[in-house]
């Protein structure tokens, strides 16, 4: 007969706290501070939000040009092949002929350009408006990146807009 081990555990409530100095007037007198509860995390998460003196920089525009290679198939019949291999029911009944007959596929070769506009700025988070302490302190660079402008072309077609990405994420 098995013997059953229960072991129980007597746990406190222990008070813990964190600070973290950081310096400049201005940005201390604007700091707010949030606890909430992250769903998605299943965790508590803090949130610290103050205003930080700053100018904004030119903005930059980044360009690349990259050749992609990727495996396509050569027709419609093809891609239906390729896709049935994959589905559940059909594909299992296909899969003797789709193993005498696979896919046919071609290599394609496209011309990708991608620009991108970084919209930067200057933050002085040490700055301080005391008249005995009159100074910005060292600046951090900050870069947001703006909407992506894409355009993609084949060894043939002269260039073409493609579109726009409207989320900068």
């Amino acid at each position: 007969m098995r013997e059953k081990v229960i072991t129980q555990h007597r746990l406190d409530t222990i008070k813990v706290a964190v600070t973290r100095r950081v310096p400049g007037a201005y940005m201390a007198s604007t700091v707010t501070a949030e606890a909430f509860w992250d769903r998605t995390a299943d965790d508590v998460a803090f949130q610290i939000r103050a205003y930080v003196l700053g100018r904004k920089l030119p903005t930059l525009t980044r360009a690349e040009t990259r050749t992609v290679s990727f495996q396509a198939p050569a027709n419609w019949w093809q891609h239906f092949k390729a896709d049935a291999a994959t589905w559940p029911y059909l594909g299992r009944a296909l899969a003797p002929w789709l193993r005498r007959r696979p896919p046919v596929m071609t290599t394609e070769t496209r011309c990708v350009r991608v620009e991108v506009d970084m919209h930067r700025s200057a933050l002085f988070p040490e700055a301080s408006f005391l008249p005995q302490h009159p100074h910005l302190g060292a600046s951090v660079l900050v870069c947001e990146d703006g909407p992506a402008r894409w355009a993609v072309t084949t060894d043939d077609d002269p260039p073409t807009t493609a579109g726009e990405d409207t989320d900068p994420r």
